[in-house]
């Protein structure tokens, strides 16, 4: 795994954190896609990309897709395949792109999608306050999520740090983002709320 790099953290006045999630619509009707691999080392290389934060776009050419549930088109969807990883339209792309480009790659996966590749991770985490499955003394899957907000990323777009490790499971946004995504009427999207900080 590379190595991890902590973006630069700066106080804000208080705000909202969502994790961010995809509404797959009644039934699962939205188009949902999967990787088509080759092999599982091919898998493999695409999750250990996917989990750092560095630039990936170069490495991860001819991407190759399948619909595998739904009928609907969203902005956001969702690719199955391991990794918490989203895709966006290109509609998404233009009206989320100012305001995450610094945050975000956008990876083009062809046609009109593009894969959405975080590249902030902060040292925010909270382990005192989060609930969580613990397996050999190792946080696992993080069931409800804390933070300490001197330690939020100035970004509005980010994954955490948890025990040296970026937690891969969840990404998490501001309400400026979330806010932007509902006035434009962006479909797909779904937010659970963290808390105020």
């Amino acid at each position: 795994m590379a190595a991890i790099s902590i973006m630069n953290v700066q106080v804000k006045n208080e705000m909202k954190i969502y994790e961010l999630r995809v509404d797959t619509g009644k039934k699962d009707d939205r188009l949902q896609y999967q990787l088509v691999t080759k092999d599982a080392k091919f898998l493999n290389d695409f999750e250990e990309s996917m989990d750092g934060i560095e630039k990936v776009k170069d490495k991860l050419s001819d991407l190759k897709i399948t619909i595998i549930k739904g009928k609907k088109e969203a902005d956001f969807s969702i690719l199955w395949n391991g990794t918490c990883s989203y895709l966006v339209n290109e509609r998404s792309k233009i009206i989320l792109e100012p305001l995450a480009a610094d945050a975000v790659e956008f990876v083009p996966i062809g046609g009109n999608l593009y894969l959405i590749h975080v590249l902030c991770a902060a040292d925010a985490l909270d382990t005192e306050n989060i609930v969580a499955n613990i397996y050999d003394n190792m946080i696992g899957y993080i069931r409800k999520f804390a933070f300490n907000p001197e330690a939020l990323p100035d970004s509005e777009i980010f994954k955490v740090i948890c025990q040296t490790r970026i937690y891969s499971s969840a990404i998490f946004v501001t309400d400026r983002l979330k806010k932007m995504v509902e006035e434009n009427h962006l479909t797909g999207f779904n937010f659970k709320e963290i808390g105020d900080f």
